[in-house]
């Protein structure tokens, strides 16, 4: 690492922007795997290309982007894992062509949680297929460790809260828990009798909630949160999505149709009461996203408060397995003009 690139890791890592573990224990030369990456990484990419070529090319050369560490006008700095081995990638960019002057790849001794976790997937034996599926963001999506310290202090308010939930529950009362206290569930990465692995969303925040089961009684043993490094791409675009639309933990007016909503829409029910029941409400069905033999979407217009409404279906009994009232991030031209016209009344 470059002095000044050194420095500036540091000194994220004394103000608390950085988290990091204890440097990985390394030969005294690196191995012979680690140094073909490293020329494959050097090879692959040369300076004077922009800012994105790199995070392309990462992906392409079938890197995984742990962390982004640091983010400027002029500096770059990434942790890559593959397999076994991981990397820093150190890139200059010049202010005025905004492309990369050097590239520079060394080992990459301050880890964050999020490579080790990553590293530790791979040394106990975790098939590439199952990496791929619970553990990869479908499309790696590295978030900038640049927090103000109210975001910090609020993150870990919400992590206590989530460590709090109670143990000794089974699998649903956790994803209706975290409904009820305006989370959005964005991707289950890993669904098994004895682990549950949720990534959540709240207010432009983002955290990765995993409890354990006992495998006889299908209770809950343990419960973990944190923030996340590495968001799949689901949990990116909610959580860096249009923030006005998204409703503030004081929006109580929103909170109170979505209590109302999951109440009268339980599972269980035929497709068509649906439908039905919404419009009893008051609710307008202004776009069906969604009507596969297995899925239901809805938006749904209620004076200037939208909703989501994510139903999943037996295909075999044409009843709902499970109802979600969620936040409307990506609406359609037809709720917003149900809005609009609510609003002008």
């Amino acid at each position: 690492m470059t002095t000044i690139a050194r420095n500036l890791t540091l000194g994220l890592v004394s103000i608390g922007l950085l988290t990091v573990t204890t440097p990985t224990t390394w030969a005294a030369e690196p191995d012979a795997e680690w140094e073909r990456g490293k020329a494959q990484l050097e090879q692959a990419l040369p300076a004077g290309q922009t800012r994105d070529f790199y995070n392309k090319k990462l992906q392409e050369l079938g890197f995984m982007i742990t962390s982004t560490n640091y983010t400027t006008d002029d500096y770059l700095e990434y942790e890559v894992v593959k397999g076994n081995q991981s990397y820093e990638v150190q890139l200059d960019l010049d202010k005025d062509t905004n492309r990369v002057s050097t590239v520079d790849i060394a080992t990459n001794m301050w880890q964050t949680e999020a490579t080790e976790r990553t590293l530790a997937q791979h040394r106990t034996g975790m098939s590439e297929e199952r990496i791929a599926r619970a553990d990869r963001p479908d499309s790696p999506v590295a978030r900038a460790n640049r927090y103000s310290d109210r975001d910090r202090a609020r993150s870990k308010e919400m992590i206590k809260e989530l460590e709090a939930l109670p143990l000794g529950q089974t699998k649903d009362f956790y994803r209706d828990e975290l409904k009820k206290r305006g989370y959005t569930i964005s991707k289950v990465n890993t669904n098994d009798r004895d682990e549950l692995d949720m990534e959540a969303v709240k207010s432009g925040h983002s955290f990765a909630v995993e409890v354990e089961f006992d495998d006889q009684t299908g209770k809950s043993t343990s419960i973990d949160a944190d923030t996340m490094w590495v968001e799949s791409e689901s949990t990116e675009r909610l959580r860096t999505g249009t923030m006005d639309k998204v409703p503030a933990d004081k929006d109580e007016l929103w909170q109170q149709g979505q209590a109302q909503l999951q109440k009268a829409l339980p599972a269980g029910q035929p497709r068509d009461f649906y439908a039905k029941k919404l419009k009893e409400l008051g609710y307008k069905v202004t776009s069906v996203n969604d009507a596969d033999d297995d899925n239901l979407e809805y938006e749904i217009v209620k004076g200037s408060q939208t909703y989501e409404v994510q139903i999943d279906i037996d295909d075999n009994t044409n009843k709902a397995t499970e109802v979600e009232i969620g936040t409307n991030l990506w609406t359609t031209d037809a709720s917003n003009r149900m809005v609009e016209r609510n609003r002008a009344r």
